[in-house]
């Protein structure tokens, strides 16, 4: 008796439960389309992004239509505010034709963004301007390109951006020490692990998407930046109105170091080829005066 009831009530629950999980997993089921036709389909069935339009992504990681080859990243944190701005240009790469793109950003008040295709960076175009839309709960945002991002092509998103030194021990944050006299100063710090670098910067935070950097950090002329890798240039500069570096003193730098490295090259293997041209006529030369003036010529 006691086995049958034991039967019975296992029979009930197995039953409930399968009435209870099943429904959910049909309902997961009609997010398995293609992720290119997420914007010809029911709005109800997506998220909603801070602007009360329907966000095209409704997965917690982050798509691979498109990834990521490069980040060039600008940095000018100010230490006085306890802020930050900055800009960043990413080169992507489209595996699947797509009419959007899908980051990660925490906390950060983005500006602009602009994309650029291979043909707009080489005739010097301006690029076209994407709408952005948030979605918190994933911290995610979407940029809608007008046009569809056509597969196996290379673009530029340009985003200029600003934030806040965050409180805690994750991103882009403010922190505290104190010197060898007792005073205490403020330092700005890095902690990306394991998703803090979306509180940095628009980026694809996930394992997955490895990508190159190249940074560059504006500071104060007190200030000192520290990294784990090493420095390539430095540079100084007067701080005006503008939060933007002009890049003519660098170019200018790199074009002069270009001019003296040929010069003197050119220069070397001229003075070379001709030292080293006549070196048999000299030889001759001074064995023949040597041999003309050996008292002794069979000893020669």
């Amino acid at each position: 008796m006691a086995n049958s009831c034991r039967k019975l009530i296992f029979n009930i629950y197995m039953g409930f439960y399968c009435s209870a999980i099943l429904p959910k997993i049909c309902i997961c089921s009609q997010f398995s389309m293609s992720s290119i036709d997420l914007l010809n389909t029911d709005p109800g069935a997506f998220p909603v992004a801070t602007s009360g339009e329907p966000f095209p992504w409704n997965k917690l990681r982050l798509p691979s239509m498109v990834v990521p080859l490069h980040y060039d990243l600008l940095v000018h944190p100010n230490l006085t505010s306890l802020d930050f701005v900055a800009s960043e240009k990413i080169e992507v790469l489209v595996r699947d034709a797509t009419q959007f793109i899908i980051l990660h950003s925490k906390d950060l008040e983005i500006m602009n963004v602009i994309l650029q295709s291979e043909e707009d960076l080489r005739y010097r175009k301006p690029g076209k301007r994407l709408n952005i839309l948030h979605y918190p709960a994933h911290e995610q945002i979407a940029l809608l390109v007008p046009e569809k991002l056509m597969a196996d092509l290379r673009y530029s998103v340009a985003i200029d951006f600003q934030a806040n030194l965050a409180n805690g021990f994750e991103g882009f944050y403010k922190s505290t020490y104190r010197t060898h006299g007792g005073k205490t100063r403020i330092i700005a710090v890095t902690d990306f692990e394991p998703t803090g670098a979306r509180m940095a910067f628009p980026c694809f935070d996930e394992p997955l998407f490895k990508a190159k950097f190249s940074i560059k950090i504006r500071r104060e002329s007190g200030h000192v930046a520290l990294s784990n890798m090493p420095k390539v240039l430095s540079l100084s500069e007067t701080l005006g109105e503008s939060s933007q570096v002009d890049p003519w003193s660098l170019y200018l730098f790199i074009y002069l170091f270009i001019y003296l490295f040929i010069y003197l090259f050119i220069h070397s293997f001229i003075y070379l080829y001709f030292l080293f041209s006549n070196f048999s006529r000299y030889l001759f030369f001074l064995s023949t005066y040597i041999f003309y003036n050996n008292p002794n010529p069979s000893r020669f």
